[in-house]
């Protein structure tokens, strides 16, 4: 009856679940004399498992314990007339730990006990790091995140695009996978981390860089994946506070000169966790939860001539996060798990940007994300483990965000055109008019088998399949009436704000009149979305692990991933599948396994990222349409001040014309606004764009590594990681493309979404890490010296995946010349990035407690960046009447890529982290100081260049035939103009761009709490 049950229970997995690797492996080999012992019993525990499991070894002397929770273990072999041999190992998630033993015939009754095994990140090819939420905990880290937390390893860095990103061996930082519990907790659009965590909860995070096994798919770069705390046989717990202040951050360079003040108040961080059982080795649960409130001042923009005029406004979140966790074992050798994390961010004041004059730019917004797990693994036979897994995530994101009005005069944002195109009147997006939500779900299937053979010896091997999804559902409105309105200045007094609105001398305007008249941007949603894309990925997976002998072992996958995805309209964009092996051979050069070498040979294939696969829908995606104003001028220059009306007069005086003007109010039946600046400028979604053949991108991987155990506290690996990418998402327009008319009567030059290989991006790099641990010493060194060369920049923080425009393809008559986009270092190139920590143990008496400080010292070397700039190719698209949408200009690269590096940086952090045992209970306070010696290197610089793109001043140049000349940086605007020179570096070329451009200068925060 218990197997028919355990049957039917898998057959239900296989429908509804999705692996998740949230498990470790234990195997080794028994021997006696050298020689493999058969017939040993093997049995492991752990305060991170639930009662014991057993195995016994194979004609190789092998055995092997899969899906098993990572922690700590004790590992027993007995055979009857053999002394019995105990040893101890710890292995962390989706790593492997190895328990070897030498067996002798016993000649007295004692056991021997032996803790030297090897540490998890030696024993397998896979370039990989583990951090545990212990670690984390001491070291001077304010924000423990799971990606804060992967940075610290080799091969990692944050220098992408989007903040909170990584680039993990040197890929876009939206191609990895990011997981919590076995749950991805990147959004679909940018990839970027959702707040799915509960840091004290963490209990570690390993990540892999390198060699990864067929068991993970859908990236190019790499894989993050936490897990957190479970419960166990005894209750434990913890209460904590962190406190900071922006006081309590010392001023940049600028801000000192500029004399910036910085408000005090205090952001409090607080924490608590409690796990334990039901039933012991039956029902654990954990519990935890987590409230935030910020609060994050801005000066708004100081309007231009009204005496110092600004407003100030705080954006206020207040954030609460709670998981729940119970682990179960209704039978022996069989275990299910469920976790539920939820979170929900709640904020006032919300702005979408600092250049904005008014209070009314600040929103109300609700983030509601939540995400659950089930997770089962059975021991079916001694050697056949089953595992599945069932996964859910849920995320809401901006709900209540913008106006909530709709009206033209309340719904309209004014911008001002003479002031950066500052904004005010409406805020950005439209509160009441939808809600947008990011979700994904999966499902799988994970089995593992064991064999162990004389001839053969020892071989783990695992297939699987799994099914995962993202969907979205988004009505993108970009304001409350779906207009935003340019002035062409805004004056203020006493509270009122006057737009100053120049009509055209004669209507209509002339192309030279409308330039500098103000305007209409429209956003319409010409096709609602009804339902939601579907972006999914089907994959299968094969892996043999095989320890051949004691010299060595191979790992040898195979992986099948099917992206098939539908986007908002329900067309088919991608149905893609492709085979990635995964193969890898280890040599031990010494018997017991100190020293060894790995070489190895991968494909990673990514998923078919959103940007890329549904950029072609129209359903839910707003129009661009810019109109001349052509009505009565409104609020003129020299106006007496009693005659001035307010912004929603104005607002509904140049409504009153509109509609008039287009025979009543505007809809996809009426759309009477027309292109202002030539075909190209405006765009209606499903008209400009279509997606072809799609396929997979993909990366081909070479690594070697070095690994050796020096001594039982200290370790060291070196990995050598090449990488080259291949099938980029890109654009095409050329004389064979389609066009298009869309419902204004505008005419496109269809853009077709596909992939290239005219493209380059290539990693080389050397990832070292080192360990040691002596006493109350505890040291680490994780060091990487890689470039990143290449010419595919195409990544934004706004819109995740950006498509590639090679000039080979895209409008190859105007823009197929060398410098448009030359291979070089990438701005994402880190030379030498390294993390490496001191921790010592500070003698004082037992009374006390305890004392430990920990030195976090860091070292950035500089990015590069450009001198890149616009040039006027009008001549080229004059020659080239096929087009109907050809750019008129077209980007240069003046200097080659990556010629100027920004400065390295360089952090000592401190923690000094005091414990105080208290009964069961133990006091906690734990100070950091970051930066202590207050270095302030630069980090954003301004890279402006001035040419026939952006100004009059410089001649156009013929970028196929002709080499720019440049005219010398601070040379005055007229002798560059005279001497018909191409080019120049902008005034400020290479200075500060902000008071805030500076690495985090010296701060302060504190924890204070409790534990048991």
């Amino acid at each position: 009856m218990v197997k028919r049950t355990l049957f039917v229970l898998a057959l239900l997995l296989v429908a509804v679940s999705a692996f998740a690797q949230t498990t470790a492996t234990i195997n080794g080999t028994a021997t006696t004399d050298g020689n493999p012992l058969p017939g040993v019993t093997v049995t492991i525990t752990s305060p991170a498992m639930q009662g014991t499991r057993t195995a016994v070894t194979g004609a190789a002397g092998g055995y092997t314990f899969n899906g098993v929770p990572p922690g700590a273990y004790t590992v027993k072999f007995e055979l009857a007339g053999m002394q019995t041999v105990t040893k101890k190992v710890s292995v962390g998630v989706s790593q492997i730990g190895t328990a070897d033993a030498e067996m002798k015939v016993a000649s007295v009754s004692e056991a021997i006990t032996v803790t030297a095994a090897a540490p998890s990140v030696l024993e397998t090819p896979t370039v990989s790091t583990n951090i545990t939420g212990k670690t984390m905990e001491t070291l001077p880290i304010q924000n423990r995140t799971p990606v804060n937390t992967a940075a610290l390893a080799p091969g990692v860095n944050t220098n992408t695009a989007a903040g909170g990103q990584l680039s993990i061996s040197g890929s876009p930082g939206y191609d990895n996978t990011i997981m919590v519990n076995g749950v991805v907790i990147t959004e679909e659009v940018r990839s970027q981390q959702l707040p799915l965590y509960i840091e004290d909860a963490i209990q570690e995070t390993t990540v892999l860089t390198g060699a990864i096994s067929a068991e993970y798919g859908r990236f190019t770069g790499g894989v993050v994946n936490s897990i957190t705390k479970s419960g166990g046989n005894e209750f434990s717990g913890s209460l904590r506070d962190q406190i900071s202040s922006p006081r309590w951050t010392s001023r940049t360079p600028l801000q000192i000169t500029n004399n910036t003040l910085v408000r005090h108040f205090y952001n409090k961080f607080e924490t608590a966790t409690l796990g334990g059982f039901v039933v012991k080795d039956k029902l654990w649960f954990f519990g935890a939860g987590r409230k935030t409130k910020s609060d994050t001042p801005t000066s708004l923009r100081i309007i231009p001539g009204t005496g110092g005029f600004a407003n100030s406004i705080d954006t206020t979140a207040d954030d609460k996060r709670y998981e729940g966790k119970l682990t179960g074992q209704p039978f022996a050798n069989h275990n299910i798990q469920f976790s539920y994390l939820k979170d929900n961010t709640v904020s006032a004041n919300s702005i979408f940007t600092a250049t904005s004059y008014d209070l009314l730019q600040g929103t109300g917004r609700t983030d509601p994300i939540n995400f659950k797990t089930i997770h089962y693994n059975g021991v079916l036979t001694n050697n056949f483990l089953l595992e599945g897994s069932w996964s859910k995530l849920f995320y809401g994101i901006g709900w209540g965000a913008g106006s909530q009005f709709t009206d033209f005069v309340r719904g309209t944002i004014v911008r001002n055109r003479a002031d950066g195109n500052a904004r005010y009147n409406s805020p950005t997006f439209c509160g009441v008019c939808d809600k947008e939500t990011r979700n994904n779900d999966s499902w799988g299937l994970k089995s593992n088998y064991f064999l162990s053979t004389k001839g053969f010896g020892n071989q783990n091997i695992v297939a699987g399949i799994e099914n995962f999804r993202e969907h979205r559902h988004a009505n993108n409105y970009q304001s409350g009436s779906n207009f935003r309105f340019f002035v062409n200045s805004v004056s203020y007094s006493n509270g009122v704000f006057y737009p100053v609105i120049n009509g055209c001398p004669t209507a209509p305007c002339s192309a030279a009149q409308a330039s500098a008249a103000p305007f209409f941007f429209w956003t319409p949603i010409f096709s609602l979305q009804q339902g939601q894309s579907n972006l999914q990925t089907k994959s299968a997976y094969v892996n043999d692990r095989w320890d051949f002998n004691d010299r060595w072992s191979f790992n040898v996958g195979l992986r099948y991933d099917k992206n098939h995805t539908v986007n908002a309209d329900g067309t088919l964009n991608a149905n893609d599948g492709k085979v990635a092996p995964r193969l890898s051979a280890t040599y031990n050069l010494t018997q017991n396994g100190a020293h060894r070498v790995t070489a190895s040979y991968s494909q990673y294939v990514s998923r078919v990222a959103d940007g890329a696969s549904t950029s072609n829908a129209a359903g839910g995606a707003p129009a661009t349409i810019y109109y001349a104003y052509q009505g009565p001028s409104i609020n003129p220059t020299g106006t007496p001040a009693n005659q001035l009306v307010d912004t929603a007069t104005a607002l509904q005086m140049v409504h009153d014309w509109l509609v008039g003007f287009c025979g009543g109010e505007l809809s996809a039946s009426n759309p009477c606004l027309k292109d202002i600046w030539g075909p190209g400028s405006n765009s209606v979604p499903g008209y400009s764009a279509a997606v072809g053949k799609l396929s997979s991108p993909y990366t081909r991987e070479v690594t070697l590594g070095y690994g050796a155990q020096w001594i039982p506290s200290l370790y060291t690996r070196i990995d050598l990681v090449a990488r080259d990418w291949r099938n980029f998402y890109s654009f095409t327009v050329d004389s064979t493309t389609p066009k298009s008319t869309d419902l204004l009567g505008l005419k496109h030059d269809v853009q077709i979404i596909g992939n290239t290989n005219d493209i380059q991006r290539k990693y080389r790099g050397i990832q070292t890490q080192s360990a040691w641990r002596k006493g109350p010493f505890n040291a680490g060194l994780n060091y990487t010296y890689s470039t990143l060369k290449g010419n595919d920049e195409q990544e934004s923080a706004t819109s995740g995946t950006v498509g590639n425009a090679p000039g080979s393809s895209f409008y190859p008559e105007l823009r197929n010349y060398a410098n448009l986009l030359p291979v070089g270092y990438l701005s994402q190139d880190e030379r030498h990035r390294a993390r490496a920590w001191f921790g010592y143990d500070i003698p004082i008496p037992a009374m006390a407690g305890t004392l430990n400080a920990t030195v976090l010292q860091n070292f950035d070397s500089g990015l590069p960046y450009s001198a890149v700039g616009s040039i006027d190719v009008s001549a080229l698209k004059a020659a080239n009447p096929q087009y109907v949408a050809a750019p008129g200009a077209a980007q240069y690269y003046f200097s080659a890529r990556g010629a100027y590096r920004l400065p390295s940086q360089t952090t000592t952090n401190l923690a000094l982290n005091w414990e105080r045992p208290i009964g069961k209970v133990a006091l906690l306070v734990h100070a950091y100081m970051n930066n202590v010696f207050n270095r302030s290197a630069v980090t954003n610089i301004i890279t402006t260049v001035n040419s026939s793109g952006n100004s009059t001043t410089f001649a156009p140049f013929n970028p196929f035939t002709q080499t720019p000349t440049e005219c010398p940086q601070g040379t005055a605007a007229a002798t560059c103009k005279a001497g018909g020179y191409n080019w120049q570096k902008g005034a400020t070329f290479g200075t500060v761009a902000s008071a805030t451009s500076f690495q985090t200068p010296r701060t302060y925060f504190f924890n204070f709490g409790v534990r048991f």
